[in-house]
Formats: structure tokens, sequence, C-alpha cells
């Protein structure tokens, strides 16, 4: 497939909130999580007690991203913190994040909501004769089973996982592992397709990558992308600009 004057061999999809709709996803997961998990003592509703996971969630992630952090430290945290913000003593807090945790991220990984496009997208790059991989920061335990009930399984050449390497996007390194994976080492053959400007596109273009932004589906359009990178509205926008 070639674009730009470059043969894409490869092409790189984020998984949340490029394929799968995340967002969507984890907003049932963590309802579910409210009922079965025994937080009416503490949240007035399943939407207070949303809201108060996804400001400690996001904030975990970017400090992750940026290094500061491990995924293990994550994992506890982002369920410790909103249940102390919300007056729950610390040891009980964390005994309570330990119980949450694997509930959460089982009923996530039981939703199967996707981004508009995705499929028609993923059929649509193998057709043109490039290979579609996964490059993730999500964590190994879910991301597979993620990609199976959603039925992406036979659209996806290679699954790369921070968790492969415990080093998470936006690190150059994470992608000079995914190219040495597939043996593909000339960084002119990749393209990224995601939805985090800080993560997924700026790692990209520390590769060396062709970089395209897919605007978020749940929120306000950026409108500060970098140079060279190429916006997109919808994954099917990059099917057209392909042209494949």
């Amino acid at each position: 497939m070639i674009y730009n004057g470059h043969d894409i061999k490869w092409v790189w999809f984020d998984l949340d909130d490029t394929l799968i709709d995340f967002t969507t996803n984890s907003r049932i997961a963590l309802a579910k999580t409210f009922l079965c998990g025994g937080l009416r003592r503490w949240f007035a509703d399943a939407e207070s007690w949303t809201e108060c996971y996804e400001k400690h969630n996001h904030a975990l992630w970017d400090a992750a991203a940026r290094g500061e952090i491990t995924s293990e430290y994550l994992k506890v945290e982002r369920f410790r913190r909103p249940l102390v913000e919300a007056g729950v003593p610390d040891d009980e807090a964390r005994a309570m994040s330990d119980r949450l945790s694997p509930l959460y991220l089982d009923l996530l990984a039981g939703e199967k909501e996707l981004v508009p496009g995705a499929v028609e997208t993923l059929t649509a790059v193998r057709r043109a004769g490039a290979k579609v991989g996964i490059l993730s920061n999500g964590f190994s335990i879910v991301q597979g089973r993620k990609i199976e009930r959603a039925g992406l399984t036979g659209y996806i050449d290679r699954l790369v996982l921070s968790d492969d390497i415990d080093i998470m996007k936006p690190d150059v390194r994470l992608y000079e592992y995914a190219m040495r994976t597939v043996g593909v080492p000339d960084s002119a053959s990749h393209l990224m397709i995601g939805d985090n400007l800080r993560t997924d596109i700026q790692g990209a273009l520390a590769a060396g990558w062709t970089a395209f932004f897919l605007q978020p589906g749940h929120g306000k359009p950026h409108v500060d992308v970098p140079a060279g990178v190429v916006s997109l509205d919808t994954l099917g926008k990059a099917v057209e600009i392909l042209g494949i």
C-alpha cells in the first residue's frame, strides 16, 4: 500500500476509542460495577461513581504515559482514590480496590461496542495488501478478551501491548519493539492511527512513522494537531485518504 511516497506494510491501530468504543463500554462496565460492587453506600448513583472514577483514572493514565507510575500502581489507585474521596477509610479502600479491579476488568471484557467503521477500515487495509497491528497501552489480561468479544480477532495480524515489555506509549521503544516483532525495521513502512495526541501520535512521530489522528468520538475535537499529521473525523476517512 503506497501512501505519500512510502510503501506502507503495517498499519497500526490503537485499540481503545480507536477501534473499540472504550468510553461507552467502560461506562456500562462501571455502572455494573456500581451495582455489583456494593458502592451504593458511598456514591449517590452510578453516574456520580463513574464521574469520580474517570477523573482519577484519566489523571493516572496520563502519569503512566509520562513514565511517572507503573501499571500495577495504576490498577490499584484508580479505584482506591475515588473511594477515599467518597469517604472510605484508606485500609478499607485498598481492600475494596483489590476486589473491584478484577470485577470491572471482567465486566469490561464482556462489552463489544465498536467505533463506527472499525471493521470496514480493517478490511480495506488488509485488502490493500498491508498488515494490521494493534499497539495498545491496555492491560494484557483484558485486551485480548476485548478483541475476541468485539469480533475483531480475524482482522488483526499482530497484537503488541505495553505489558509485553513494561513500556508505554509514547515511549519510542515500544514502537521500535513493534517493528522488531514483525520484522520490518524501516520506520517509513509503518503507519499509526490513534485517538490520543500525547501517546499514539507523539510516539509514532518520534519513531518516524506516518501518523493519522482520529478525533475523539466522546468530547470536543482537537484543533492543535501537529503539522504533518492527518486529522480524521471518522475511521472511514482514513480509507478515503489512503485510497483503498
